[in-house]
């Protein structure tokens, strides 16, 4: 049986999590955004974002 790195998934778990709390209109979005370019700072949501009308 052959044991290549392609054969198996690794899942790691987080060191280290942040929160970014910020108020409307502040470029939250934006820095979610960028932090999401990064492929090093996970992949941040706003999860409270006002709904749009």
């Amino acid at each position: 049986m052959s044991t290549n790195s392609a054969d198996f998934m690794v899942i790691a778990m987080p060191m280290l999590s942040y929160l970014v709390c910020a108020t409307p209109r502040s470029g939250s979005t934006l820095l979610c955004e960028l932090l999401d370019q990064t492929r090093v700072a996970g992949h941040p949501e706003e999860y409270f974002e006002a709904l749009r009308h």
